[in-house]
């Protein structure tokens, strides 16, 4: 089954997406494991070696596309004393505090979207937590009509929502795309790429959803 789902945050959102001369921006975009762990009610906490390792996310009988917003949130920006990564203290060489700033997504000030496949019956939770600081955002369903699947593309597709470049196969062809480096893997925006896809129909308009890696065959 597939559906559109919005989610709302009802709290300050903000994470690090990246930064530059003691500021941290927060990218219009939710990554898609943070969503995967949000939905799936656990959490990301060991990283064995240097590496960090998502394969467990493949064991889920779900996947979600990464979320963009519905309209671009005006954000605030929040000024704190940052800490030095050698010394532990928020004193800079000349004795005086270190400030940085990062940006945050105000509470209601946007719903962010995005599609969810699901292999079996799905328990749609209507509130979830994302990311480190466990954010609360409100989650609507509406379910989609399938109108087919295609495992052998012969052509192009505009992707109707932002791809995770992991999840696709290098059997894949990408023809464009906005390439977004986010931690922790890059994602593409407004991507026309040939890769096996699902065609559904919403208030007429045709979507496509490109089918991820590991829930082909």
């Amino acid at each position: 089954m597939l559906y559109e789902v919005n989610a709302t945050p009802f709290d300050f959102f903000f994470f690090v997406s990246r930064e530059f001369n003691q500021r941290s921006e927060v990218e219009d975009v939710i990554h898609n494991y943070a969503l995967m762990y949000a939905l799936s009610q656990t959490q990301h906490i060991l990283a064995i070696n240097h590496t960090p390792n998502y394969d467990e996310l493949k064991n889920l009988d779900f996947y979600a596309t990464p979320a963009r917003p519905e309209v671009i949130p005006t954000k605030i920006s929040i000024q704190y004393n940052s800490i030095n990564e050698f010394t532990g203290k928020t004193e800079s060489l000349l004795n005086i505090p270190s400030i940085g700033r990062y940006s945050m997504v105000p509470p209601l000030s946007t719903t962010f979207i995005f599609y969810l496949l699901t292999k079996e019956k799905f328990l749609m939770k209507p509130i979830v937590r994302i990311g480190k600081k466990s954010l609360p955002f409100k989650l609507e369903y509406s379910p989609l009509k399938i109108s087919k699947t295609v495992e052998d593309p012969e052509g192009f597709i505009k992707s109707s929502c932002i791809v995770n470049v992991l999840d696709l196969l290098k059997t894949d062809t990408i023809r464009q795309g906005i390439l977004i480096y986010m931690p922790p893997t890059p994602l593409l925006v407004d991507a026309e790429i040939k890769t096996p896809h699902i065609v559904a129909e919403k208030n007429g308009e045709t979507i496509f959803i490109p089918i991820p890696s590991h829930f082909r065959g």
